[in-house]
This record gives structure tokens, C-alpha cells and sequence, in this order.
């Protein structure tokens, strides 16, 4: 019995042994092929160059050392494209910046101007709304009762008129920043005229009631008033007897 299972594995033995030897021989004689292949290819691409003369040498050395002239132009210039492009970016963004600003600065200006405008004609409407606020006024209070004057020699020409209502405006708007009437007797309608005698200094020599109202508290409003006011800027030398006769009367309320 042991000499069959001996005999069975000495058998297997050889068989693996030749099954390698076969491998490997097949596997050594494809590398000597492949070897004398490539020694075939190698020999077939071989370049002879004993012939060539040392400057040819040099100049396929320096050519495979040194890139072709037009290829460094041609890095250079897509090197520098992006910075060309960048620097053109850049001047047309400043030139829009620029022209926003110039865009919004007239715009500003033309709103200033406007609103300048505006307000002109605000001011230009108020004084001249004030002006004739004070000419009915100085009328208003130099207007007397039907018939009476104030002075028989209170005829006075075009000049001595001018300035009598010139002096009788500036008299009257410093007497109207004085003027405050208490909240009791606002919205009554209520009106007087007070004659006033100016001396040639601006001071005020004496007062009179032309026409009072109906409340007599209103009435001493109205005299505390000029009171407060004086003294006054000294009357032009044309209307000094003008003044100092009582031919300036105002109106109230101012």
C-alpha cells in the first residue's frame, strides 16, 4: 500500500516539475524576443550624426537649448494679453466713474439752481407782498375822516410825499417787531389810528387817537407799542415840520 502511494506522488511530482519547466522556458523565450525587437527598432532609428559637421552640432544643441524667436514673442504677447486687458478694463471703468460724476454734479447743479430759483422768487414774492403790506398801511393810518386834515400847511409836493412815505415805512415796520396783541383780543376786527408828532431828532414828542376802537385795551396796545418803538431815525431835513406836525398817523393792527 505504501509503495502505490509513493509511486502516485512521485508521479504528480514530476508532472508539476515539467508542467514548470515548460513555463518557464515559453517565458524566456518571450523576453529574448522581445529584446531582439526592440534592439530591431533601436537600430532602425538610429541617427548617424559622425558625419555632421561640429557647427550643425552646435546649432541642433542651441536649438533644443533655446525656444524659436517668434515662440518667445508669442509667450510674451499672450503673457501680456491679460495685463493689456486688465489696464483697458481699468481706463474704461475711470471713464464711466468720470462720467457718472460729471452726470451727477449737473444734475446737483441744476437742482441747486432750481431751488435757487425757487427761493428768489419765494423772497422776491414775500418783500414785495410785505411792501405793499406796509403801503396799505401807512395809507390805511394817513387816511383821515372825510374833510378833515391834519394841518393846513400839510399840502406837501411829489418829493416831500416820496419821502414822507419812505421815512413813514421804516418808522412802521420797527414799530411793527413791537407789536404783539394779547390772545384774548385776536380775530375781533378791531382798529384804530394813532396821529404821532416826531421831533428832528427821532424823538417822539407826543401821540394821538384819530380813530380808536371799541375795546380801549386794544387802544393802549397800540400806544404802549409806538412807545416802545422810540426814539426813531431822524426825519430827512424836507419832512422835519412834516414830522414834528403830526402829518405821520398809523394804522392798527400791523
Amino acid at each position: 500500500m505504501l509503495k502505490y502511494l509513493f509511486q502516485s506522488l512521485l508521479l504528480h511530482a514530476l508532472l508539476i516539475a515539467f508542467c514548470y519547466a515548460i513555463s518557464w522556458g515559453w517565458w524566456l523565450w518571450q523576453e529574448e524576443r522581445t529584446l531582439s525587437n526592440l534592439k530591431m527598432l533601436e537600430s532602425s532609428l538610429r541617427v548617424d550624426v559622425v558625419s555632421l559637421p561640429k557647427e550643425t552640432l552646435l546649432e541642433l544643441k542651441a536649438m533644443t537649448k533655446a525656444p524659436a524667436p517668434k515662440a518667445v514673442e508669442e509667450e510674451k504677447k499672450l503673457a501680456e494679453a491679460p495685463k493689456e486687458a486688465e489696464k483697458d478694463d481699468n481706463k474704461e471703468r475711470e471713464k464711466s466713474e468720470k462720467e457718472l460724476d460729471k452726470y451727477f454734479f449737473e444734475q446737483n447743479q441744476k437742482k441747486l439752481a432750481e431751488e435757487e430759483k425757487k427761493k428768489r422768487a419765494s423772497l422776491d414774492k414775500k418783500t414785495q407782498s410785505g411792501l405793499d403790506d406796509l403801503k396799505k398801511l401807512i395809507i390805511e393810518g394817513n387816511k383821515l375822516s372825510k374833510g378833515s386834515n391834519l394841518d393846513k400847511g400839510a399840502t406837501t409836493d411829489s418829493q416831500e410825499e416820496t419821502l414822507l412815505l419812505t421815512y413813514s415805512a421804516g418808522l412802521a415796520e420797527k414799530v411793527r417787531s413791537y407789536w404783539k396783541l394779547p390772545s384774548h383780543l385776536l380775530n375781533q376786527s378791531l382798529k384804530c389810528r394813532i396821529q404821532i408828532f416826531i421831533s428832528r431828532e427821532g424823538e417822539l414828542l407826543n401821540l394821538r387817537i384819530l380813530e380808536g376802537s371799541v375795546a380801549s385795551e386794544f387802544n393802549q396796545k397800540a400806544e404802549e407799542t409806538i412807545r416802545q418803538a422810540a426814539p426813531f431815525a431822524p426825519p430827512p431835513p424836507e419832512i422835519r415840520d412834516l414830522a414834528r406836525q403830526g402829518s405821520i398817523v398809523l394804522g392798527f393792527p400791523m
